[in-house]
């Protein structure tokens, strides 16, 4: 089931209901906050100290980097999060959609979709690059191979 989210952290702080001035997520923020929530959940909670996101960015994300703004703000909506969940209520009842309403209060739900047609332009491009590797690799290997004497 999941978590209820009060209607004061979906509010934008600075517009209220009036959105025509919010500024929304960046690409990167969006892939940056669904992999720090999955990093999270895989630990199976949802508060993580400063140094664990350290620890995040240097092995999960080496090619993003997170600014100072952007990690206090993806670190406090995690707390705002946690706060949600009853005593003993599991983590798994937060979903990364939870995350992004309280990250972004001023997105409505077809910039959410928006965010998760971004994650997964993203998760195609990684797997294409990972196939194009492949390809660099057994290219290498015949340009190698073709160049070797005639026996």
């Amino acid at each position: 089931k999941p978590v209820a989210i009060p209607e004061t952290m979906t509010t934008c702080p600075r517009h209220g209901s009036d959105i025509r001035g919010c500024t929304y997520l960046k690409r990167t923020t969006v892939i940056l906050a669904r992999d720090l929530f999955n990093y999270v959940r895989s630990k199976d909670r949802i508060r993580i100290e400063d140094w664990e996101f350290d620890e995040f960015m240097n092995t999960q994300h080496k090619q993003l980097k997170a600014t100072e703004l952007q990690k206090r703000e993806l670190l406090r909506c995690l707390e705002l999060l946690a706060e949600c969940l009853r005593p003993g209520e599991p983590a798994d009842n937060i979903r990364h959609f939870d995350y992004f309403r309280v990250l972004c209060p001023c997105a409505q739900p077809r910039h959410i979709l928006m965010f998760d047609k971004w994650l997964q332009d993203y998760d195609k491009l990684q797997q294409e690059l990972g196939q194009l590797e492949d390809l660099e690799d057994v290219e290498a290997s015949f340009r190698k191979d073709f160049h070797k004497p005639i026996l």
